[in-house]
């Protein structure tokens, strides 16, 4: 059965859908692991059951040798970067494409934080991303990034309306 191309969110939450472990980590296809991301991210959830997903560093990697992006270590705040349990994906629900393509997961970021879940950040690099010109990770399309514009707008909207119901 084929599927037009609808988003990394529609795919993200096809994927989702035929979990039945309790926690998953998820990695985007041109992406990579470090060998022992899988095991300090369970690790670490193990021992803070409260923490109801994690996240590590990443770093940026290309082919383009003249790519000043390359070595760079940021916050990954990604599904390549993410280990959760399903229990809090069911209660914030499918990730959702925005205009663009990019910020569907700082939308069901921002979902997950409102219901109280505690997301943590792992300070270490265990994963990398990898830029590709034309790909959802080349910050270069400016359009694209209309999701993450999406995104703030509709958290903030969330937000507003949650205050005026009071």
């Amino acid at each position: 059965m084929h599927h037009s191309n609808r988003g990394p969110g529609a795919a993200t939450t096809k994927g989702l859908a035929e979990v039945t472990t309790p926690i998953v980590a998820t990695l985007d296809s041109d992406d990579l692991w470090h060998q022992e991301k899988a095991e300090r991210q369970l690790e670490h959830l193990e021992d803070n059951p409260d923490v109801s997903a994690n996240f590590t560093l990443l770093e940026l990697f290309s082919s383009e040798s003249d790519d000043a992006r390359t070595g760079r270590v940021t916050p990954g705040w990604s599904r390549t970067t993410m280990m959760l349990r399903m229990d809090l994906y069911h209660r914030v629900g499918e990730m959702r494409d925005p205009p663009g393509m990019r910020g569907e997961l700082v939308d069901w970021i921002a979902r997950a934080r409102e219901l109280g879940a505690r997301l943590e950040m792992l300070e270490e690099v265990l994963a990398y991303r990898r830029i590709r010109a034309g790909s959802l990770s080349d910050r270069r399309v400016a359009e694209q990034d209309r999701g993450y514009v999406h995104a703030a707008r509709a958290a903030i909207e969330r937000r507003r309306s949650k205050t005026s119901g009071r």
